[in-house]
Formats: structure tokens, sequence, C-alpha cells
């Protein structure tokens, strides 16, 4: 998170949007930068349809606290290559490190989920890894999702990020 803060203190404030839903939601760049806000079960949910995957294609609830910031600045969203650059560009001011890049993000969430004490699976299903691989024949053939309202929860459990 602290790498994150001087990363979009580099950036200005329009441009922390996508950072902030990544690190907040585990998904991937081009996700964010393809998906639309909906209510699903009284729930407000990025709809990823556009995904790397067919397990990418899922609901992503978005935090309590940050739905009226998403509300606010989804729809201002361009380009993902050149919000790729600018993000880029504002990381090599604060770091030369190679393997620090915007999907670390989505690994930040991922450990941030982890440590909150929901299993893999569950995490797995949030930010669309595939399933399956290594599970028990019952869990991953017969498995059919998580509620909304679950995710949520997941989301809702990690710590929020302070600017």
């Amino acid at each position: 998170d602290a790498m994150l803060r001087d990363v979009l203190s580099n950036l200005r404030p329009a441009k922390h949007y996508p950072a902030i839903i990544a690190r907040a939601t585990g998904m991937r760049q081009s996700e964010i930068f393809n998906s639309r806000i909906i209510t699903e079960e009284g729930i407000v949910c990025f709809t990823v349809e556009d995904a790397k995957t067919e397990a990418g294609i899922r609901l992503v609830p978005i935090r309590d606290d940050l739905i009226e910031y998403a509300n606010d600045n989804h729809h201002k969203l361009t380009v993902a290559k050149s919000y790729s650059n600018l993000f880029g560009a504002a990381k090599k001011k604060v770091t030369d490190r190679g393997d620090i890049k915007f999907h670390s993000l989505r690994s930040t969430f991922v450990t941030l989920a982890l440590r909150a004490k929901f299993t893999e699976m569950q995490v797995a299903w949030l930010v669309g890894h595939e399933h399956g691989k290594g599970e028990a024949l019952t869990g991953s053939h017969y498995h059919q999702g998580y509620t909304v309202e679950f995710l949520k929860e997941i989301v809702e459990a990690v710590p929020k990020f302070e600017l």
C-alpha cells in the first residue's frame, strides 16, 4: 500500500480510480476498463463480460465505501493501454523494480483476502481464476459458485486502501 500511495502521488487524482479499484477488488486492468456497474440482488457490482477466461465472466461486488466513487468515476475511463503507460511512468518514478506492475494490485488483493481467512477457492471465484485445478472432484465438478452477498463479504473483509 505504501508503494501504491507513492505511485499514485505521481498521477493526477482523476487517474487514481483504476488502481484503487484493482486494489479493492482484484480485477484485472482490462476487466476494470471493460466492465459496467449494475445492481444484482441489491448489491452494486462490476459485471465482467469480456474476460481472459470463462471463469473471468462474473460479478464483482463493490465495497460500500467505494460505491459513490465508482459511480462518479467509472464512466470517465478511456483507453486501458494509455492508462497502463501512465501507471508505468508513475511507477518508474518510485521504483525500478520490474516485478512491480499494475497486476501487482491483483496479487495484493488476493493476499489480503486469504489473510482474512477466506479459502483459495472462494477468492479464486471472486477474482475469476480457473477452478478445479487440484480441488477434489466433488468441489470442482459440482460447485455452482458463491452468492453475490458472499462475494461482497470477501471484498469488505479486505482492509481499505488509505491514500
